[in-house]
């Protein structure tokens, strides 16, 4: 009996490493079902390559190319396959996330263990089969290079001449809007440059470094990330940073499709970090102005966070202020305790996401692209959050207690499932595209439609999640 009463003790004692394991285990299965997915997505993305362009001109890869168009012929079984690796790789994502939040682990922990270097290997390597697929749902990038080619092959203006202007060129047989002049700021055109230059006039070469600028955009924004943690004294969750970084959306637009969004919105957020850390340095805020002046001229949108900016100005001029106009050691417990730029920084992400949002709200932008989505999503690792694993301190820790921010917080969680639902309805509005072929009515209707059930879904979702936590209550009561 005492043997048995000792294993069982063993046991119970061993229950949380062997459950550790498993979790471990499991979630290594899931991430590399992932990957094995995103591989599948690489070569189904060869279905939409345009049959003017020819990306590596030897005879394997011609067969192959060949073979993917006859499969992908047949429209109704290209969507169901699009649909399922969509709806399979927010499976994945999501389990890796639950999987990873009850590990609970902070970016300090695993930066420590891993160190940034192997980290930003691992994600390397996890996104490489998205390096070798096809931009299947977006042409932009063919413009992105045109336009760099323009100013370094033709010494012409984008912003002023069109690509039609150089019709000889074969490489204006596989764009789109080739009747337009390039719809960015100048900023984006310089940046340009630069993977067109190491590409060496190159197509495929050029379209691979445009691939490996879209991923460096990646790094640069979790550097932001930790740059604005930094100054605000906030806590980065490694789960919520995954819930970005993993997202299908933010990996296929980002990486797959190449799209410019994080040039702009990284930028933006070093930007307002240097101005936070102007107190004592002029420079540091005249960093600050040239990065969101740099963002600005990547895409416009960006101009939304001016007001954000202002704020940051005042809260630093406030501290600046108390620090001068109060005695010595009152100044020194409060800027330790309570600092002004810091509280502000923990509490400006979620109006900021928020008013992201809202230009998508407008009527002529109510069929916008999923990559818009980029500009709110950008913000969610910062979004303010009361647990153990942050400490907060001072006034802060006031604040954290009110029944305001309790209800700040209630917002900050249905706004972030709001967001990464509409990260998959914005995924699934290719389907009608994909259907048809075409960008008829119907088709806009359609994907208009399936775009903004994610408001029905996250009701319902709340409706269930409120019901389900109200019978738990009643069970335990």
């Amino acid at each position: 009996m005492m043997r048995l009463l000792g294993v069982t003790q063993l046991a119970r004692k061993n229950i949380p490493c062997l459950t550790d394991n498993f979790a471990k285990r499991s979630l290594w299965l899931v991430i590399i079902g992932y990957w094995l997915l995103l591989l599948v997505w690489a070569i189904f993305s060869f279905s939409q390559t345009d049959p003017n362009l020819t990306l590596i001109n030897q005879p394997l890869f011609i067969n192959f190319q060949n073979m993917i168009w006859s499969w992908g012929g047949d429209r109704t079984r290209l969507v169901w396959i699009y649909a399922g690796i969509i709806l399979s790789g927010f499976v994945c994502y999501g389990l890796i996330y639950q999987k990873l939040k009850q590990l609970n682990l902070s970016w300090e922990m695993i930066s420590k263990r891993w160190g940034w270097k192997k980290l930003v290997l691992g994600y390397l390597l996890f996104c490489l089969p998205l390096f070798f697929s096809y931009n299947a749902l977006s042409h932009d990038v063919f413009n992105y290079i045109f336009n760099a080619k323009m100013v370094v092959v033709y010494g012409a203006n984008p912003h002023v001449r069109v690509a039609l202007d150089f019709a000889f060129d074969n490489w204006t047989r596989f764009m789109h809007n080739t009747h337009t002049p390039a719809p960015y700021a100048y900023g984006w055109t310089a940046l340009s440059l630069l993977p067109y230059v190491l590409g060496f006039g190159k197509f495929f070469s050029t379209w691979l470094m445009f691939r490996l600028m879209a991923f460096g955009s990646i790094l640069l924004l979790a550097y932001s990330w930790w740059r604005y943690a930094k100054i605000a004294d906030i806590k980065l969750k490694f789960h919520e940073l995954v819930l970005v970084l993993l997202n299908p959306l933010v990996l296929i637009e980002v990486i797959s499709n190449q799209h410019n969004d994080l040039w702009m919105m990284a930028p933006a957020i070093l930007g307002l970090v240097l101005i936070a850390s102007s107190q004592k340095n002029k420079w540091p805020m005249v960093g600050g102005w040239l990065l969101f002046g740099l963002s600005i001229s990547i895409k416009y949108a960006s101009l939304l966070l001016l007001p954000f900016y202002f704020w940051v100005i005042i809260a630093s001029s406030l501290d600046k202020l108390l620090e001068k106009r109060l005695p010595q050691f009152i100044t020194r417990w409060f800027m330790k305790q309570h600092q002004i730029i810091s509280l502000t920084l923990k509490l400006m992400p979620l109006p900021v996401s928020i008013m992201m949002f809202l230009p998508l709200l407008l009527p002529r932008a109510q069929q916008f692209h999923p990559w818009y989505l980029l500009w709110v999503m950008v913000w969610i690792p910062l979004l303010p959050l009361m647990d153990e694993g942050n400490t907060h301190r001072g006034l802060w820790q006031v604040i954290a207690k009110t029944k305001l921010f309790q209800a700040i917080v209630g917002l900050r969680n249905w706004w972030i499932g709001l967001i990464i639902i509409f990260s998959l309805t914005s995924m699934l509005r290719y389907a009608p595209w994909l259907l048809s072929g075409g960008f008829s009515q119907s088709v806009l209707e359609q994907q208009k439609f399936i775009t903004w059930s994610a408001v029905g879904i996250s009701l319902v979702w709340w409706i269930i999640s409120r019901f389900s936590k109200q019978t738990n209550l009643r069970k335990l009561t």
